[in-house]
C-alpha cells in the first residue's frame, strides 16, 4: 500500500485520540474510523490494523504491519503505548504532522513560484530578442540607419537565437513540463526536495526548519516519558533526509550516552540554537522541561514559517525587478537610437 501523507497520519491521530479518549477500545475504534472513511486504501488499512489489534498486536506493530505510516509515527506510538500515555502521544503526533504539512506547502511555494518567473523571465526575453528586434532593425534600414553598439550585439543575438529556436522552444517545454510535474506530482516533488535537502538542506532557513523538526520529536518524546537516547534515535530519523541534521542528533545521542546532561549534549551537537538550551535548562531545573520543550517548538516552528515567508517575499520581487530592468534596458537601447533619427528626420 501507499505511503499516506502528513495530512493523511494527522487526521488519523486526531480521530483515534477522540475514541480513545472517550474510553473505546483500539479495535473497535479502528473498525469505526473504517466505517466512516470513503477513501478505498484508508479504510482497507483501518481494518487490516483493527483486525491485527484484536488479535493481541499492540497498536504501534499494527502500524508497523500496515507498512503505511511512517517510523516516526510508529515509534512515537509505541513509547505512548508503553508508557501509558498513548493519547498524548496521538495529540503531538496530530499537531506535528499537521505542522509538517504546513512546512511543506510553505516549501514548496519558495521553490515553485520563483522557477515560474524565471521562466516567464525567460519567455520574454526570448519573444524581445527573436521577434521585437528584427522589426526594429528594418524600421532603421527603411530610415537609411542601422543599429550599432549595443543594439547592434543584441540584435546579432536575436538573430543567432531565431535561428535555434527550435532548440530554445524545447528547453522552455521542458522547464514548463518540470515545473508541472514539481507542483502536481508529490513523488517528483519527493526527489526534487530530497535532492536539494541533501546537498543545502541544513543551511540557513532550512537550518531553521530542521531545528523546529527536531524540537517537536523532543517534545513529544519529553511528553511521553520516552528514554532520551530514543528521543534522538527518533529525531535522526525524522532527518534522515538531511545528512547533516541527522548527525547532529546522532551526535547528540552519542554525548548523552556518554553521561553529559541533556542540555550540554544538545549544546554541544549543535541540536539546538543555544537560547533554547539555555530555555530548556532553565526549565528543567524548575521540572517543566516537557512543558519549556513544547513551547521552545512552538517556537522554533513559528521562526522556520516566518523565514520561508521572508525569503519568498524578499525573492518574487527581486525577480520581478531583474525582469523588469532586463526589458526595460533592452526596450531603451533600441528605442533611443530611433528616437534620435525620427528627430533628425523632422
Amino acid at each position: 500500500m501507499r505511503q499516506l501523507t502528513n495530512r493523511e497520519i494527522a487526521s488519523f491521530c486526531e480521530q483515534l485520540e477522540w475514541l480513545v479518549h472517550s474510553g473505546i477500545g483500539l479495535g473497535e475504534g479502528l473498525r469505526l474510523m473504517a466505517e466512516d472513511e470513503t477513501e478505498e486504501t484508508r479504510k482497507a488499512i483501518y481494518m487490516q490494523a483493527a483486525d491485527v489489534v484484536e488479535e493481541g498486536t499492540s497498536l504501534s506493530e499494527a502500524l508497523k504491519a500496515a507498512g503505511c505510516f511512517t517510523v516516526y509515527a510508529c515509534g512515537s506510538i509505541g513509547t505512548g503505548e508503553a508508557t501509558g500515555r498513548l493519547e498524548e502521544a496521538l495529540r503531538a503526533l496530530k499537531l506535528y504532522y499537521e505542522e509538517k504539512e504546513r512546512m511543506n506547502r510553505r516549501l514548496r511555494s519558495a521553490l515553485l513560484q520563483p522557477s515560474l518567473l524565471v521562466l516567464l523571465m525567460l519567455i520574454v526575453l526570448g519573444v524581445l530578442l527573436t521577434q521585437v528586434l528584427p522589426v526594429f532593425q528594418s524600421v532603421y534600414v527603411s530610415l537609411g540607419g542601422t543599429m550599432s553598439g549595443v543594439a547592434g550585439g543584441l540584435l546579432k543575438t536575436g538573430l543567432w537565437l531565431k535561428d535555434v529556436l527550435w532548440l530554445v522552444y524545447g528547453v522552455l517545454g521542458l522547464a514548463v513540463i518540470l515545473v508541472v510535474l514539481f507542483a502536481v506530482c508529490r513523488s517528483f516533488r519527493e526527489k526534487v526536495t530530497g535532492l536539494w535537502k541533501r546537498y543545502a538542506g541544513d543551511k540557513g532557513v532550512m537550518r531553521k526548519v530542521n531545528d523546529a523538526a527536531i524540537a517537536q520529536v523532543m517534545a513529544m518524546g519529553l511528553a511521553s516519558g520516552m528514554v532520551l537516547e530514543d528521543t534522538m534515535d527518533l529525531a535522526a530519523e525524522v532527518t534522515a533526509d538531511v545528512p547533516k541534521a541527522k548527525e547532529r542528533c546522532l551526535r547528540c545521542k552519542e554525548e548523552l550516552l556518554s553521561g553529559e546532561p541533556l542540555v550540554d549534549a544538545l549544546k554541544n551537537s549543535e541540536v539546538l540554537p543555544a537560547s533554547a538550551c539555555r530555555l530548556l535548562g532553565v526549565g528543567m531545573q524548575g521540572g517543566s522541561g516537557d512543558t519549556v520543550m513544547a513551547q521552545i517548538a512552538e517556537k522554533l516552528s513559528e521562526e522556520a514559517d516566518v523565514a520561508l515567508t521572508n525569503r519568498i517575499e524578499k525573492t518574487e520581487p527581486a525577480l520581478v525587478l531583474s525582469v523588469s530592468v532586463l526589458v526595460g534596458v533592452i526596450l531603451l537601447v533600441v528605442m533611443l537610437p530611433l528616437i534620435n533619427i525620427m528627430e533628425t528626420i523632422g
